[in-house]
């Protein structure tokens, strides 16, 4: 699926149904509602972070009520921009 960005033509490595799941996890990351943070999340998540491997929904949401409670709305809020931007541009890279 092609998607126009800045000027340039890309394509959509995401099905619209995993950018939804995507959308509803980072909005509830932005509200700070743990619940709506985990609810799009599969049965075994696996985060994989710098130095870290989180692995099943007790682990991440144990990350989550931590991360939560000090996670900047700045952060958040570029995740959403990327979704709709094929080229972010910001000091976050959505890989």
């Amino acid at each position: 699926v092609g998607r126009k960005g800045r000027g340039v033509e890309s394509v959509s490595m995401v099905s619209d149904a995993a950018r939804e799941m995507l959308r509803a996890h980072v909005i509830g990351e932005l509200a700070g509602d743990l619940d709506a943070t985990m609810a799009p999340l599969s049965d075994h998540p696996i985060w994989l972070i710098p130095n870290y491997r989180l692995e099943g929904r007790e682990a991440v949401r144990a990350m989550y009520e931590r991360a939560l409670k000090v996670m900047p709305a700045a952060y958040t809020e570029e995740i959403l921009r990327a979704l709709d931007d094929p080229s972010p541009v910001g000091e976050t890279r959505i890989v």
